[in-house]
């Protein structure tokens, strides 16, 4: 608005068509739900207490026996797929939603859902 150009420009992207490539390999997921699990980087003040190896991830939990020694314990998650704060957004994006955004445009039903509490990583994805 307010520039002789903008109409004509919007007009320009509106017909400019993007429509994703096949998936290939893994990243076709079928008709199933899938739950994946994205770790977000570590702040300064906190302390890193999962580990995270495709499709795996560990709850680290500091631990004393009763005669005082100290130990972790590992509780172990496995899910569809794991991201660990080394992976980008485009890995998340061609392993894991690439699919639902081909299907979306071949005329299907896809559907993304980020659950998570506040701070747990959602915006950085």
């Amino acid at each position: 608005p307010g520039h002789p150009n903008s109409q004509e420009e919007e007009e320009e992207e509106e017909e400019e068509e993007i429509v994703p490539s096949r998936p290939q390999g893994d990243n076709v997921h079928g008709d199933r739900i899938h739950v994946i699990v994205r770790k977000r980087p570590v702040g300064e003040a906190q302390k890193d207490i999962l580990q995270c190896t495709a499709p795996s991830l560990a709850l680290l939990e500091p631990k004393k026996k009763v005669d005082l020694t100290e130990y972790t314990k590992a509780h172990k998650f496995r899910y569809d797929d794991a991201y660990s704060e080394n992976d980008t957004t485009r890995d998340l994006y061609s392993r894991s939603v690439h699919s639902l955004v081909y299907n979306l445009f071949q005329g299907g039903t896809s559907t993304c859902f980020c659950f998570g509490q506040t701070a747990s990583g959602k915006t950085h994805t």
